[in-house]
């Protein structure tokens, strides 16, 4: 572990238990997460996303041992329009395991390879698929916004599948509400839940659909068809697992039955 990770991770994680102690904390499934970090391969979480504090604050659930173990923290994609402005907090954002992220340059740009090959390596990756805080203030009907492709493209490229742990988070809109007049500044004393799900299982129909998918790639196909094919594919996997998502947010009381995705 180089110097600079070895000091932004702890005290990250000091500050994320700091911010969570100041509020009310229910958490839920934590030993899903803390088991599949034992494994020993590939883990990718996957959350709604409600505030700018969603990471790394909710991740103060975790030991603080947690936090002087890289393989133990998590690697997330970062704007880079918002986190990596400048030298500065492109160092820090490098160093807390961000990694670099180009809107609008789709699924096949360096941070998704980059993911995969994290994945690859036994690491832990964590996504909001929306790709953008999704805040009632902001977005009144309620409901996930459609998951962004890449997802799909990590989990279709990644060899070895990883396990898969879908989240869902509720409360961290009243810490960092949107819009609001002191940009910086957190409100305490909200109440806050982490709620982790059951892992998806190689049985689970998404799995289903990626294993399906790399036996087919490897036939011989023609260019234009095999490329359709990985982009139903890739948009199915997506659909699937948001599916997944809004099942938790169900189950927790966090999503009502009538509020479905927009397009």
């Amino acid at each position: 572990m180089s110097i600079l990770p070895s000091i932004v991770l702890p005290t990250i994680g000091i500050f994320s238990k700091l911010g969570l102690y100041m509020n009310y904390v229910t958490v839920n499934g934590l030993p899903h997460l803390l088991h599949a970090l034992q494994e020993g391969k590939g883990v990718v979480t996957v959350s709604n996303h409600i505030s700018v504090v969603d990471d790394p604050l909710s991740w103060g659930v975790l030991p603080l041992s947690n936090y002087f173990n890289p393989d133990k923290v998590r690697w997330t994609l970062g704007a880079h329009d918002i986190m990596f402005t400048n030298s500065v907090h492109s160092t820090f954002f490098r160093a807390g395991q961000v990694i670099e992220t180009f809107r609008g340059q789709g699924v096949h740009q360096p941070a998704i390879d980059e993911a995969v090959r994290k994945l690859e390596a036994g690491k832990w990756l964590h996504i909001f698929p929306e790709g953008k805080v999704n805040q009632p203030t902001k977005h009144p009907s309620g409901g996930l916004i459609r998951f962004k492709w890449g997802i799909g493209r990590i989990l279709m490229d990644t060899k070895t599948s990883p396990t898969v742990i879908p989240m869902w988070i509720s409360g961290f809109d009243k810490i960092m509400p949107e819009p609001r007049r002191l940009k910086f500044i957190p409100r305490l004393g909200k109440r806050v839940s982490i709620t982790f799900g059951d892992p998806l299982q190689v049985t689970t129909r998404t799995q289903e659909i990626v294993s399906q998918f790399r036996e087919n790639r490897i036939q011989p196909k023609e260019l234009a068809e095999s490329r359709q094919q990985e982009l139903d594919v890739r948009i199915e996997v997506t659909r699937c697992l948001q599916e997944e998502v809004e099942r938790l947010g169900r189950s927790v009381g966090g999503l009502s039955p009538g509020a479905w995705p927009r397009v």
